[in-house]
């Protein structure tokens, strides 16, 4: 019997060639050590420089590769990196090569953080769980009376806790701790300052009883064991070379920890553009790559050197001329040479199959409009112009906020989408983000106190609708709403001009409810017909005695209300029976008809209870006829005044 034998071996690893370099992509290549800021605009090849940077330095140098470290600001982006640096060198790795920088400062954490610091492995704390602490948090302070009385509204709402997230995460880049926080507030006269501080310590306690931390918390932390003086030597013995791609997105903390690891003038090789730093909102500063030679200088003292790539190969001359005169006014050079400065902002498009280019600027009055505006375009290149899906991309600014909505939008029209797993947090996946919004519509029905109803909007019901869980497509939904605005018409053309009366308050004495087929009123014996009285409910103006079905009460009915004034009586007693407060003569089972408007009205009676002449001038309500046991239901209107 033959025996197959296996023999396992390392996979050989194709080697890519470099690529052709501008002469100022080569003199960042070929720098020969110190602090280095590369200002390079869209399109200038600079990932590609950071590559050979980074192979110059392992290859021609001859430096360990767990010597190099390279950091940025996403997985993905870190990935590609990694898989470029490996491709051109020819082999793999032992060393990660690079991370992004909460990846790198966990490790930081996790090898020089005390052994009994932590009751567990530390772990990262996620999204959907740090809502959960902050909310359970929050309902607690609330109790305690922790925040300033004007805040007692807001505290139990989402927008607050967003709020007070943003506040710890800001102060944490920031670099500050509960007891800056409370000083910072006592100096501008902030209560607001205050409690946050005192919510930040007892968060931190909380965390850190569950072995738990956050993204701002675990940059904060690195920061502070980087610059210890031990640990500080062990990491700039480690690491030689260090690198940082888009350096326009560094919050303080971050360019601490960059001080701690290499701040003394060794090699720091940083690529940026101050024009794309968009991302304030989280903490990202500008100051940060403006005054990087003078935050990193060299050993002799002197500013960093700064080199700016000036070739792009994205775009033609068209396209270059039009990003450049939009972002001209926006960052100024800080500590950056302003020759150089002012040669990054002008740069020269490469010769290629560009061709002249076109920017379109849109405006819409919606974001549905905008999303089904988007897919039109995208559907035209593909179907009209033979356009790959694959050469077609859709950039927004926040993941989070908009790539749900898009996606749903392309997927409607037909067009794939592909979306990094990163971008798009769990409860926004498309599978999970309709069952939410189900659950809620669900709570949101089952309570009965509208003041703590949170109702979905209209966006997120007809993305519901539209869902696997409603299972309605495009053309269904509109029905269903034209259907609904009809029946919102009818009911407002039903009130006419009950509107002004509806929102007077009931009178003494009646309730309003909503007309009912089952209960018929009879104004022969003026007593209800059916044994089940209608549930009480305001519908328009229709106002009933407060009296059970059995007892005999007047109607209600429509007059034009110059009469007299509302009926009154109280529930379950004799005085229900009759009209109270009617003026002298008039009785309410009578009717009689109206000689000069020729419509029915109740009969008047004289003060001696005799009847009246049936011709009196005074106007009954329009467009009325007697009412019948059949009909009672359609003078829901006016309270009866008469």
């Amino acid at each position: 019997m033959a025996v197959t034998t296996y023999r396992l071996g390392a996979a050989q690893t194709a080697r890519t060639s470099s690529l052709d370099l501008d002469e100022f992509q080569r003199s960042v290549v070929a720098h020969p050590g110190g602090p280095l800021l590369v200002l390079a605009g869209p399109g200038t090849g600079k990932t590609t420089t950071l590559v050979e940077a980074i192979v110059d330095r392992v290859e021609r140098r001859g430096a360990s590769p767990e010597s190099v470290l390279a950091l940025t600001f996403s997985r993905k982006a870190a990935e590609q990196l990694r898989d470029r640096v490996t491709a051109r060198l020819g082999r793999t790795m032992a060393t990660t090569l690079s991370s992004t920088f909460h990846s790198f400062a966990y490790g930081l954490v996790r090898r020089y953080s005390t052994a009994d610091l932590y009751a567990a492995p530390l772990r990262l704390l996620s999204a959907p769980e740090q809502d959960v602490i902050l909310q359970e948090l929050l309902d607690g302070s609330r109790e305690s009376q922790m925040w300033p009385p004007a805040l007692d509204q807001a505290v139990a709402t989402r927008g607050f806790a967003s709020e007070v997230q943003s506040v710890l995460a800001r102060a944490r880049e920031k670099g500050l701790d509960p007891v800056d926080l409370k000083h910072l507030g006592d100096e501008s006269g902030e209560p607001e300052l205050v409690a946050a501080a005192r919510f930040m310590q007892q968060y931190q306690v909380i965390l850190d009883d569950q072995s738990l931390i956050d993204y701002p918390e675990l940059i904060y932390r690195a920061v502070l064991l980087a610059e210890q003086p031990a640990v500080r030597a062990d990491l700039r013995a480690r690491y030689a070379h260090v690198f940082v791609d888009e350096y326009q997105d560094t919050d303080p903390s971050q360019v601490r920890l960059l001080q701690a690891i290499a701040g003394d003038g060794r090699d720091l090789t940083v690529v940026g553009d101050p024009d794309q730093s968009i991302y304030a909102f989280r903490g990202a500063e500008v100051r940060g790559i403006l005054d990087f030679p003078r935050t990193f200088p060299r050993l002799d003292g002197t500013p960093a050197d700064t080199v700016a790539l000036r070739v792009t190969r994205r775009f033609g001359p068209r396209l270059l001329r039009l990003s450049r005169a939009v972002v001209s006014g926006l960052a100024t050079t800080g500590s950056i040479d302003a020759t150089t400065f002012a040669a990054f902002r002008d740069p020269v498009a490469a010769r290629g199959p560009f061709g002249s280019g076109r920017a379109d600027a849109l405006t819409f009055d919606t974001e549905r409009a905008e999303t089904e505006h988007v897919a039109d375009l995208l559907r035209r290149a593909h179907l009209e112009d033979g356009v790959p899906w694959s050469q077609m991309a859709v950039l927004v600014r926040s993941g989070r906020a908009t790539i749900p909505r898009l996606r749903r939008t392309l997927g409607s029209a037909g067009v794939p989408v592909e979306v990094a797993s990163d971008d798009t947090p769990l409860v926004r996946e498309p599978a999970v983000l309709p069952l939410l919004d189900a659950l809620h519509a669900v709570v949101d029905l089952s309570n009965d106190d509208p003041a703590d109803t949170d109702y979905l909007g209209a966006d997120r019901v007809e993305a519901l609708l539209g869902s696997p869980v409603g299972g309605l497509d495009a053309t269904e939904v509109r029905a269903l709403a034209r259907a609904l605005r009809s029946r919102e018409k009818h009911a407002l053309d039903a009130r006419g001009d009950a509107g002004d009366a509806a929102d007077r308050p009931a009178p003494a004495g009646l309730r309003a409810v909503r007309p009912s087929r089952r209960c018929g009123w009879s104004s022969a014996s003026t007593a209800c017909a059916s044994p089940a009285p209608p549930r009480p409910r305001r519908s328009g103006c229709c106002w009933r005695p407060v009296a059970p079905c059995s007892s005999r009460v007047a109607p209600p009915r429509r007059c034009c209300g110059s009469c007299g004034p509302a009926p009154t009586g109280r529930a379950g007693s004799a005085e229900a029976s009759t009209w109270e407060a009617r003026p002298p003569g008039w009785r309410t089972a009578t009717w009689t008809r109206c000689a000069p408007c020729s419509r029915w009205r109740p009969a008047p009676r004289s003060s001696a209870g005799t009847p009246a002449s049936s011709t009196s001038s005074s106007h009954c309500a329009p467009s009325r006829s007697r009412p019948t046991p059949s009909r009672t239901a359609a003078f829901a209107g006016t309270p009866y005044a008469c």
